[in-house]
């Protein structure tokens, strides 16, 4: 008798990239003050992740479509309207948003770019009739994220506290 083991494909997704597709993926991608959105729809299987950089905001340097939230939730419209579901058909979940550099940066400038990147990107979704399921969201370590597609879960590997010795 033989067993099959279906091993995932993975996808890395880096900063200001967009994803979404269906079957036995597992999107990976790591977060400090940025922030990733995961859609799910269960009857399908299908997910979408974005990972954007900034929550507003122009650039002369040619980015990726997801750099900014706006670009993030107008591939996440286009995307659900692809699938034919409404967005209270998916299950959201949001993730980020940590202070990696707060001491320095927010003495230094008094803006603390990770909030407003959660801040914004739960206004934008609740505006455009998201509900959140889950988040984690805050905090000052890094997180990587794993996505599995085909299930819809999602889960966080943190970084060490900073200032904090790694053996």
């Amino acid at each position: 008798m033989s067993v099959i083991v279906m091993v995932p494909r993975e996808v890395y997704l880096q900063p200001g990239e967009l994803w979404q597709g269906q079957g036995q993926t597992r999107v990976k991608t790591l977060l400090g003050s940025c922030v990733a959105i995961t859609l799910w729809h269960a009857a399908t299987q299908r997910g979408a992740i974005c990972h954007y950089l900034l929550a507003s905001g122009q650039s002369k340097l040619k980015q990726n479509p997801g750099y900014f939230m706006g670009g993030a939730m107008s591939f996440f419209h286009d995307t659900i309207k692809k699938w034919g579901v409404k967005p209270d058909a998916v299950e959201v979940k949001v993730f980020g948003g940590g202070n990696m550099f707060h001491d320095l940066v927010y003495r230094q400038s008094g803006m603390d770019v990770a909030a407003r990147n959660v801040e914004e990107g739960l206004n934008s979704l609740r505006q455009q009739g998201f509900k959140v399921s889950k988040q984690d969201v805050g905090g000052v370590r890094y997180r990587t994220l794993h996505f599995d597609v085909w299930t819809g879960d999602v889960w966080v590997r943190y970084g060490p506290y900073p200032g904090s010795r790694v053996a």
